[in-house]
This record gives structure tokens, C-alpha cells and sequence, in this order.
């Protein structure tokens, strides 16, 4: 069964109204690197406004490996310097119930790094379970 996944910035419209270039560029480093991938997985572009990508797939692994490489991608882009001084563009750290006696892979105490992508969300919907 066919399935549809979409990939949504997160705050875009806070994004362009703070600098519509920046939001652009943004948008385009991103495009740039997860639209390729589409063919990869026997996807398509179905919509692609204001930080929405909207794809499809013919089963629901196809959408899933996409989705997956999609954030492990954006995790490795060169986003521009402006838009990482912004509040939206900052690193997300995750609390992962980290004891006191423990310590996460960077010393800090503030949990796994998620970096800038936590802010970029996608998900999916698949037609059944025959997958």
C-alpha cells in the first residue's frame, strides 16, 4: 500500500518573518540534500511549500528509510551562521535520564545531543500492513 510522509520545519513561519533570506537559504541547503534521496527510495515530491515537503512512497519502509536518512542528513549540513544565532537554529540537547554519577558522551550532563534537527520533524502514514 502506498505511503505518504512529509518533512515540516518547525517555527519556518517565525523564520521568514525574523529574515526571509536566511529562511530561503535554509530552506534550500535542506532541499538540496534530502530531494535526491527521494529517488532512492521510489519516492516523489507531491508539495514542497513554505518548509513542508510532501512525498510518497509505494510501501511504508520506502517512506520510513527516507524520513531516517533525511534527519540523519540534516544532523551534517552546513546551515547558514545566521540562522543558528536564532533561538530556532540553537543545538537541542535531550534529557536521557542521565543519573548523577553518570556521564553522556561529551561531559557536559546535558544529554544526547540532537544538534539542529530536532526542529525538523517527519512523519508518515502508511495505507496497511502488507509491508
Amino acid at each position: 500500500a502506498a505511503s505518504i510522509c512529509f518533512s515540516l520545519v518547525v517555527g519556518m513561519q517565525t523564520l521568514r518573518a525574523w529574515n526571509g533570506e536566511v529562511a530561503k537559504a535554509a530552506l534550500g541547503v535542506l532541499r538540496d540534500a534530502v530531494l535526491p534521496a527521494l529517488l532512492n527510495y521510489g519516492g516523489y515530491l507531491v508539495e514542497d511549500a513554505d518548509g513542508l515537503l510532501l512525498t510518497a512512497f509505494s510501501n511504508s519502509r520506502c517512506a520510513l528509510a527516507w524520513a531516517l536518512e533525511c534527519q540523519d542528513e540534516a544532523k551534517r549540513l552546513e546551515w547558514p551562521d545566521e540562522l543558528l544565532s536564532h533561538a530556532l537554529g540553537e543545538p537541542v540537547y535531550i534529557d536521557d535520564d542521565l543519573g548523577p554519577d553518570s556521564e553522556d558522551e561529551d561531559g557536559t550532563g546535558q544529554g544526547g545531543h540532537v544538534g539542529h534537527t530536532s526542529r525538523l520533524q517527519i512523519a508518515g502514514g502508511g495505507g496497511g500492513s502488507s509491508d
